[in-house]
């Protein structure tokens, strides 16, 4: 038996929750035990969906106690959060502090064209934007730009009520196409109530529609085409009802909405009980809309019920039309306009034969891919298998977002130089690395982490070019990153051999024997988030760093980055070369112009972090001072990404 905790955004009265409540209901009678936490309003189950109810219901302020929620008194085995909107997102964070549980993360929308809605600016925008900000104007009922990300590379599992949302999944992450299943004692071709009708004022000869939904942002001008397309049937003769079900959270008929009323009949917010019995009189199902960034990504939760009650359906060519055989099982509309969806009931309405065909062909598809006991059946195997195969690792998760909280912003500058300050900040925050070497790896080891923990999300994969002993590698690991190591062993600037020994003492980290250039093909090619390096790429040949980064370049995602910490001769002997190799290395990152101006900026700045004496005579080793003397050494810090 399994505790299964189903955390959503929004009380009992939204389409998730029913779908959350059919999935419960379904997980109690094969043994399970359900919770359904909502923000507020539980009391809303009863009003809203009704109905026989296995599993218990709770407020977010509930939560605390789970031996009231769950019959064993145990907590959760599973959260699964549906959608990882800020308001689940910042619970479910919360809960994963304490507990040891599996995660789930459910999406069922374009969650970025949602909030590019919402806020009327494009993502790449948004994302452009200080963590402060977002915070601001970024709404708990839909998804960070920012955090949702780094929440489902969190997840040990990921459901999607669409293919294609696949999209927006981490690659590598376990996830399972999940369809609704639907409460058949609710929706199926017998439910009519035969005096609705006449108690609407609907005519014998209206040919009556059905819209059971809510009008938001993103679906406000598909909505509009539905009521134009009814308006545009009865200015052609052919008498034409729309009754609508649901809420208007945005005004879409504009100014002058006499036209669309006087053809609709508004019930407003409806209780799922009684959708049925609206869509029992209507003689046409109409999803409105078109192929494009909002519908090709969702599955709206009115269609399977439309196709429960044995009418002709009709819909756009994406999302679930795409598994539709045109007239046979619905009819695809084509693009989707107010002009096109009166044509398509001019055909049903002109040929009866067929609109029957299809309300028949349709109520089966339904009937085999909405099978609620099948889809639950799918959904307990997919907890099963991520449990079975996943060490929960929620530990890493909350050191990452206690670390994250302190240095979401430290990421600023593409080009910098270590700091004393910085320096001070390490020694308070990662003493277990900034503390074993005596040289600038004390620095550049904690700001590499910071570096890291600011800018790619919890979970990411790196690669560490040269790591030697993976003391970094390590610490990052814990901190719940997918790190691979590629480094020779071989003793190439002054590094260490004992590649045997690091692999034992860190098997949890994948490490490849071999140089870069030459071990680039073992790796995924436009797979890693980052690739980073401490102290190596000074010993590279200036004739390798073109290859090098050209590696990079085809290993790291669009969007990767590459961090580099860089030592830097800037007087005494080696500076010229050091100068020429430094200016090669930035010129792959297209950070060469802004060099000279950080160059003499190091060199004014009291706080510049220099190699110690200490540092120079831990390098010496046992040459004589004549033949190493001190020079003036700093470490020179790259990051950027799109390189």
């Amino acid at each position: 038996m399994l505790n299964i905790l189903f955390v959503t955004y929004h009380d009992f009265t939204s389409n998730s929750a029913i779908q959350i409540h059919n999935f419960a209901n379904n997980l109690v009678r094969r043994g399970n035990d359900c919770c359904i936490a909502v923000p507020v309003n539980k009391n809303s189950l009863y009003d809203a969906i009704g109905g026989e109810v296995l599993y218990t219901p709770a407020e977010f302020s509930e939560l605390q106690n789970f031996k009231k929620l769950f019959k064993n008194g145990k907590e959760p085995d599973i959260i699964h959060a549906w959608t990882p909107r800020e308001i689940v997102r910042k619970q479910c964070m919360e809960l994963l502090k304490k507990l040891k549980c599996t995660l789930i993360i459910h999406l069922e929308d374009n969650e970025e064209l949602i909030l590019e809605n919402i806020l009327s600016l494009p993502i790449d925008k948004l994302r452009s934007l200080s963590i402060e900000k977002l915070n601001e104007i970024v709404p708990e009922t839909a998804s960070h730009p920012v955090f949702y990300r780094e929440f489902l590379n969190a997840a040990d599992g990921v459901t999607v009520i669409m293919d294609t949302l696949v999209d927006f999944i981490p690659k590598d992450k376990k996830y399972l196409v999940l369809w609704p299943g639907i409460d058949t004692s609710r929706f199926h071709a017998d439910v009519i109530d035969k005096n609705l009708r006449h108690d609407l004022g609907i005519e014998e000869t209206d040919i009556v529609i059905c819209y059971t939904g809510n009008v938001h942002s993103s679906n406000a001008k598909e909505v509009r085409s539905l009521y134009l397309a009814v308006a545009l049937l009865n200015r052609d003769g052919i008498p034409a009802k729309l009754i609508r079900t649901g809420r208007d959270f945005v005004p879409f008929l504009g100014d002058d909405s006499d036209w669309a009323h006087q053809y609709s009949i508004e019930l407003g917010f409806v209780s799922h009980q009684k959708i049925s019995s609206v869509l029992g009189i209507s003689d046409f199902l109409i999803q409105p809309g078109r192929a494009d960034r909002f519908n090709d990504y969702r599955l709206p939760s009115k269609l399977p019920e439309f196709f429960f009650m044995g009418k002709p359906v009709i819909l756009p060519n994406a999302n679930l039309g795409r598994f539709i055989k045109n007239s046979e099982q619905a009819l695809l509309l084509d693009k989707g306009d107010a002009i096109d969806i009166m044509e398509k009931v001019k055909i049903l309405a002109n040929d009866k034969g067929l609109a029957t065909r299809i309300a028949c062909m349709g109520r089966e598809f339904a009937k085999l891919e909405f099978d609620i006991e099948k889809n639950t059946k799918k959904l307990e195997a997919f907890y099963k298998d991520i449990r079975g195969h996943i060490v929960p690792n929620k530990e890493a998760f909350s050191r990452h977002s206690n670390l994250y909280g302190k240095y979401k912003d430290y990421a600023k500058d593409n080009l910098s130089y270590a700091t004393v300050r910085d320096f001070c900040d390490s020694v308070e925050t990662f003493r277990d690395i900034c503390n074993s070497n005596g040289d600038l790896k004390n620095v550049q080891r904690p700001w590499m982490v910071k570096e890291i923990i600011a800018t790619i999300p919890f979970g990411g994969k790196l690669i560490e070019i040269g790591a030697g002993e993976p003391q970094v590698a390590h610490f990052l690991h814990k901190l719940g990153y997918d790190v691979t190591i590629i480094d020779p062993y071989d003793g190439t600037g002054n590094g260490p051999v004992e590649y045997e020994y690091f692999k034992k003492q860190y098997p949890h980290i994948t490490i490849i024997k071999n140089y870069f250039e030459d071990g680039i093909n073992l790796l995924d090619e436009g797979s890693y988030d980052c690739v980073y390096s401490i102290s190596v790429l000074e010993h590279i040949p200036n004739e390798n760093i073109p290859e090098v980064f050209n590696g990079v370049r085809r290993i790291l995602k669009p969007d990767g980055f590459s961090i580099h910490c860089v030592d830097h001769v800037i007087q005494g002997n080696g500076a010229k070369e050091h100068d020429e190799k430094i200016r090669l290395i930035l010129n792959e990152h297209h950070l060469l112009p802004g060099f000279d101006t950080t160059l003499n900026q190091l060199k004014d700045d009291v706080e510049t972090y220099f190699l110690s004496a200490e540092g120079h005579n831990l390098w010496r080793g046992k040459q004589k001072y004549s033949e190493f003397p001190f020079r003036r050494v700093v470490s020179i810090q790259i990051k950027k990404d799109g390189i």
